[in-house]
């Protein structure tokens, strides 16, 4: 794998790890900063009809993976996001539906390719420079064949934009009533029936 990344990459320092793997912030030999996921397990290189397909996938709401490298252990090599992740986002309503429209558009380019995500949660949503969400960790769920399907990515999207939701703005309780709000009320259900 050193061989590989040293190669094509410089490793510059890793940013990150959870129980799938590293990720590692990365410049490519013409000096594009990408980032390089090295995936934790000891997976069978994948096929190169799967690494073609992954990495011909293409939507302005993803991390477009550019290579996928295998030496020992399995890397994922993606344009890297330079922006904030999802996980301590607070959104306005407005851009959490640009949110979620651009997460709705990514998912959908996955899964007409037959690729289902796996992982979706806040850490794995940027938002770029420009407010754009952007997809990222595209290809470890399917590279790690963990279990999953598109019905699951899209309860992920459900859960992913309520948790923004309850971050900016609490609980989904309305406020207690006033007595304002009960009289008010009152005296419209009065003129109502007449």
């Amino acid at each position: 794998m050193a061989a590989l990344q040293a190669d094509r990459y410089r490793l510059l320092h890793p940013t990150w790890g959870d129980r799938y793997g590293m990720t590692h912030i990365a410049v490519s030999r013409d000096g594009t900063p990408v980032t390089v996921r090295v995936l934790a397990s000891d997976r069978p290189a994948p096929r190169r009809a799967v690494i073609d397909l992954i990495t011909g996938i293409r939507h302005p709401n993803l991390a477009t993976v550019r290579d996928v490298l295998v030496d020992g252990r399995v890397a994922i090599a993606a344009d890297a996001v330079l922006g904030r992740s999802l996980r301590r986002a607070r959104l306005g309503t407005d851009e959490l539906l640009r949110v979620g429209s651009g997460l709705t558009g990514a998912l959908t380019a996955l899964h007409e390719h037959g690729v289902w995500h796996r992982t979706l949660s806040p850490s794995t949503v940027m938002l770029d420079d420009l407010g754009r969400a952007v997809l990222t960790d595209v290809a470890v769920g399917h590279l790690l064949d963990l279990p999953g399907s598109a019905a699951d990515d899209w309860r992920a999207l459900a859960e992913l934009l309520s948790t923004v939701w309850r971050n900016t703005h609490g609980r989904w309780r309305r406020p207690p009533p006033t007595l304002r709000d009960v009289w008010a009320d009152t005296m419209a259900r009065a003129r109502d029936m007449g």
